[in-house]
């Protein structure tokens, strides 16, 4: 959810406006030895098709380098798709993966890691989960009344408010695992327990 990263200010810890914005360019692969004129070119036209955007400010740029022949870009990770799997699953024990793909992995678990916390699920949502699969599982409709979902919650998952089940159902929501729109006044009163259908 862009709106959660952007209040906790995700952006300033990439170093740039919330939420950041990373680019990466695939199939580098089919450019011979990632040359710097090919992926120079390629960074100035991406620039000019950014200069005048107002979120450029949210922009992720890294320090970029030439050595010998090959260019690291800043504005964007050149990823070869054909070396996308850490070597434990490839097939030959000489395939690496792609030094771009892991320098781009390693940038966003190391700055999550230290911005985002975890919290508790409590064991009551968890059990509105199992209901809403069991619904899903027995239902026709892919969509029910916030109601059905209400008296679920209260009555079967232990929950102690009608705001706890909205709640619940905003975390599941979160999760892929229902589509419902709280803050919706047209939406609010139904829950669609199919979130892929949707």
């Amino acid at each position: 959810d862009l709106t959660t990263f952007a209040s906790q200010g995700i952006g300033s810890v990439f170093g740039c406006a919330s939420p950041p914005v990373i680019f990466a360019a695939t199939h580098a692969d089919k450019i011979v030895g990632r040359e710097a004129k090919v992926v120079r070119s390629q960074e100035a036209e991406l620039n000019r098709m950014l200069c005048d955007k107002q979120f450029t400010r949210h922009v992720y740029r890294r320090p970029s380098y030439c050595q010998s022949k090959l260019f690291r870009s800043e504005l964007f990770y050149c990823i070869d798709n054909t070396k996308s799997h850490p070597p434990r699953y490839s097939k030959r024990k000489e395939d690496k993966e792609d030094s771009e793909l892991v320098e781009l992995r390693q940038l966003v678990v190391s700055k999550l890691e230290k911005h985002c916390t975890t919290y508790l699920t409590p064991i009551t949502w968890l059990l509105l989960e199992d209901k809403v699969y069991e619904i899903r599982g027995t239902s026709v409709s892919k969509i029910i009344p916030f109601k059905e979902v209400l008296a679920v919650g209260l009555e079967k998952c232990a929950m102690k408010s009608p705001s706890e089940v909205s709640k619940a159902l905003s975390h599941l929501h979160d999760f892929s695992v229902v589509v419902y729109f709280e803050m919706c006044p047209n939406l609010k009163n139904v829950v669609f327990i199919d979130a892929p259908w949707v």
